[in-house]
């Protein structure tokens, strides 16, 4: 490392050396102020999450005939016990798919089918040129923002998915010989 202290710093140390440890930290601004924590926003998080997605299926097309994608691991050496780096492959499930010709895509949050429009879920491209220059137009308005409503509703949605299996699964303790037909909503 090429870092240096500066010289009026040099001569502040020097000068307070002889007087004891006490007085070097009382040059210092001290505060009692933590270090920030990142806010994670989810809306940034599920934004991110869309565009890794996108990226993944950008790399799907330059491989038609594979659903594997290379994925970097972290793992630890059994031998030595330190933390590597492996190479593992990674399903994904293809978000396009080719028809009379003609490429159609779904975009997808998880499982979730994203609504473009209302009741309008797939996108027809004419051909593989076109369905590139789609994700990337797709990948340029979710870096935007243009798509954080969609993501909002989805999260939301899902969210909510889980509350309601969360709370039938807590019915089932306190109600177990309860008829199953109560529990299918």
């Amino acid at each position: 490392m090429d870092l240096k202290m500066s010289d009026s710093a040099k001569e502040e140390v020097n000068r307070k050396r002889g007087t004891g440890f006490d007085r070097i930290l009382d040059g210092l601004k001290v505060l009692s102020k933590p270090k920030p924590q990142p806010h994670l926003n989810p809306i940034h998080l599920r934004r991110e999450k869309l565009i890794s997605n996108i990226e993944n299926q950008l790399e799907l097309i330059e491989k038609p005939n594979s659903i594997y994608l290379k994925k970097i691991k972290r793992v630890r050496d059994s031998e030595t016990g330190r933390m590597k780096e492996v190479e593992v492959d990674k399903r994904v499930s293809r978000w396009f798919w080719e028809e009379h010709g003609k490429f159609y895509f779904q975009i997808k949050y998880g499982s979730t089918v994203v609504e473009i429009k209302k009741g309008k879920s797939t996108i027809e491209c004419k051909d593989k040129q076109d369905l590139i220059d789609t994700l990337f137009k797709l990948r340029e308005s979710c870096e935007n923002g243009e798509m954080d409503n969609m993501l909002q509703t989805i999260g939301s949605d899902i969210s909510k998915r889980f509350r309601w299996m969360n709370i039938r699964k807590n019915l089932k303790w306190f109600f177990p010989y309860t008829s199953n037909i109560i529990f299918n909503f």
